[in-house]
């Protein structure tokens, strides 16, 4: 839409809209492709030792503030 034109711009928008929509004005990126068994299996394994660590982090944290405050 073309801002900063004042009102005397939204006139032209009709005019504007068709050309827009027969626009193309940067290609997609190319999809991805699906992982392999394999490669889900990883990641997996690599989020639950992410996750496992910060759970351990976490009631480390806990154990430390339940001991200061007693």
């Amino acid at each position: 839409m073309p801002f900063g034109m004042g009102p005397a711009g939204w006139y032209f928008w009709p005019h504007f809209s068709y050309w827009l929509s027969q626009t193309y004005p940067y290609p997609y990126p190319p999809y991805p492709g699906f992982m392999s068994e394999e490669q889900e299996i990883e990641m997996l394994e690599a989020q639950a030792e992410y996750f496992e660590d910060q759970l351990n982090k976490i009631r480390k944290r806990l154990d430390e503030l339940k001991k200061k405050n007693k």
